[in-house]
């Protein structure tokens, strides 16, 4: 007898379960991102290529145009060469062979000093008290220190006859009083002891006293110690007796009559600022080199010869020219070749 067998099960396939949605889209994320950071890059790189070939560019042009420029500047440089005289064309440049502007000003300043620093641009006076003077300050721009403004008729500084309205006042009995004011300066005065007092002071303008020439206060203070000492004299007044015989014998001389021995005398007697009569009428303001030229002929005449004559005569001189004398540059060449003349006129002696 047949036997019924059922069929065997088919064989059993592994469970595999389905892919989970979420993940397939996290995937996909991940992938977009390395996408998106990739062209990214790839867009920064070719940025950074396209800015260095930009720069490259832009240096090549410059250095283009900086060429350029040096080539338009050697062609000027050869037009002008054919205008410039052969024998100075190795000449250096004038800003290269001038001396600074800064040095330059300082010998100027050196040069003035060594002027204001000169004891001939000084007058010394001693006057009985009151004074007959009335100061005044200086006006702008130096607006320091005070002036003669005028004097008193009849007064002590009139009658004495050597200062001169504009004088600086420089030291009262020794004491320096430049920049002082004026109210000051009368207080010294007034309380200086006995019934003279020595005063100093500097012929010439303020800007000159107080400028960058100045004198250093060194100097003035020997200088005023000086006159408190004794050593630096005051000027003697002037003496008018010997100027009024002087124009009289002129004035005879000129007429066609011979004058007098005693008129002659009177002539050439010394005044008191040692200067003899003849030769103090030669200072007419007319040029420090006029009048030093006729003073010299005036001594050479008058044969008179004493130590200080040459210095007093320089002094007249000045004091005659003062516009001239202030202007000058190289007084000291100026006065040592004014006493060699002198030295010269006097027959060698000085």
């Amino acid at each position: 007898d047949a036997i019924f067998r059922a069929p065997p099960p088919p064989p059993a396939t592994p469970f595999s379960p389905e892919p989970d949605a979420e993940e397939e889209d996290e995937d996909d994320g991940e992938a977009a991102r390395r996408l998106e950071v990739e062209a990214a890059a790839a867009k920064a790189a070719s940025s950074a290529a396209a800015a260095a070939a930009l720069a490259k560019r832009a240096e090549g042009l410059r250095a283009a145009i900086a060429a350029a420029k040096q080539a338009e500047e050697e062609k000027k440089m050869q037009a002008l060469l054919k205008f410039i005289p052969k024998g100075r064309k190795d000449a250096k440049p004038k800003m290269e062979a001038a001396k600074p502007a800064a040095i330059a000003e300082a010998d100027d300043d050196s040069e003035q000093r060594q002027g204001m620093e000169d004891d001939t641009s000084y007058v010394v006076v001693e006057l009985s008290k009151p004074l007959g003077i009335v100061f005044q300050a200086n006006p702008p721009p130096v607006s320091e220190g005070a002036c003669i403004r005028s004097f008193d008729e009849g007064g002590a500084a009139a009658v004495h006859g050597r200062l001169r309205v504009g004088d600086q006042l420089v030291g009262i009995a020794g004491t320096c009083v430049m920049g002082q004011d004026v109210d000051r300066c009368i207080n010294l005065i007034v309380a200086s002891r006995g019934k003279t007092v020595k005063v100093t002071f500097f012929r010439g303008q303020a800007k000159h006293l107080y400028g960058k020439g100045k004198p250093s206060d060194a100097w003035i203070q020997n200088l005023l110690r000086g006159v408190n000492v004794g050593s630096c004299r005051p000027s003697p007044p002037l003496d008018r007796r010997s100027a009024a015989g002087a124009a009289k014998r002129k004035m005879a001389l000129s007429a066609g009559d011979e004058a007098s021995d005693e008129e002659a005398e009177e002539g050439f007697e010394d005044d008191a600022a040692g200067l003899p009569a003849s030769v103090a009428e030669c200072i007419r303001g007319e040029g420090l080199d006029a009048d030093l030229l006729r003073c010299g002929r005036a001594l050479a005449v008058a044969g008179a010869a004493s130590e200080k004559l040459p210095g007093a005569v320089l002094r007249a001189c000045i004091d005659g020219n003062l516009g001239e004398w202030e202007e000058m540059e190289g007084k000291d060449a100026w006065r040592r070749a004014a006493a060699r003349r002198l030295a010269e006129a006097l027959g060698g002696e000085r």
